[in-house]
């Protein structure tokens, strides 16, 4: 997933980035530029590459949180 993505998934993620504190927009399951944000962060702080997409390692490391 990545900036202008929309739908179920986007949604999840908007969730997910909201429980551990670092998404406070609305669960709206738009991937906008405040979702990209949050997304750096979290990569970041997990040590993986900090590019915004959410990929397979990105989501796996943010489900098992």
């Amino acid at each position: 997933m990545q900036q202008g993505d929309s739908g179920l998934r986007v949604k999840q993620l908007q969730q997910q980035l909201t429980d551990i504190g670092l998404y406070t927009d609305a669960v709206d399951g738009h991937f906008s530029e405040q979702v990209r944000t949050a997304v750096i962060s979290f990569q970041t702080s997990k040590g993986l590459q900090a590019d915004g997409i959410v990929g397979i390692k990105t989501w796996v490391t943010l489900l098992w949180i």
